[in-house]
């Protein structure tokens, strides 16, 4: 499971690549600074120090995937449609308007509940992350690349069947 915020490459972002770096990239990939992957730790003959480079491994990725699509791609979605509706263009201007925000926290808090709980992951603390993270105007992530194939989303928000989270 990879949780990182990389949105499409634009022109500007090939022309910001050749000025800053004099690199000539025609696709660039541009990402936000957060990065965390999580890898299932079952290897057939042994396994790389994954660890060293700040690769989480666990028995069970399946929750922490839970929690990904449940608490960012599906806010991700609920941002980029009510964006959209209201005419914004990127993330950032997308989550600092309050009605927006305000949702977005009521979908996480309403989901929440249906996580199972890791004992390495405060939700909370998650969560808020996710609203920094989206609020980032360096991203530049569009709208409507969040409204992409979202009848094709939307089932896996609310389908995978987990247990509860014990309090």
């Amino acid at each position: 499971m990879v949780d990182r915020i990389t949105p499409a490459t634009t022109p500007a972002d090939v022309q910001m690549v050749r000025e800053q770096f004099g690199i000539e990239d025609a696709c660039p990939v541009i990402a936000e600074p957060f990065a965390q992957w999580v890898v299932e730790d079952n290897f057939c003959a042994g396994r790389p120090d994954w660890e060293s480079v700040g690769i989480q491994m666990t028995d069970d990725v399946h929750p922490y995937e839970m929690m990904k699509l449940r608490l960012l791609n599906a806010s991700h979605s609920l941002l980029g449609f009510l964006g959209s509706l209201l005419g914004y263009t990127y993330t950032s201007e997308a989550i600092g308007d309050e009605l927006i925000r305000r949702a977005i926290a009521q979908l996480m808090d309403e989901v929440t509940p249906t996580l199972p709980a890791l004992p390495d992951v405060d939700l909370d603390n998650y969560k808020q992350t996710l609203i920094e993270r989206f609020s980032n105007p360096k991203v530049q992530d569009q709208l409507s690349r969040l409204c992409l194939n979202s009848s094709d989303k939307l089932p896996k928000f609310v389908c995978t069947r987990q247990p509860a989270r014990q309090a």
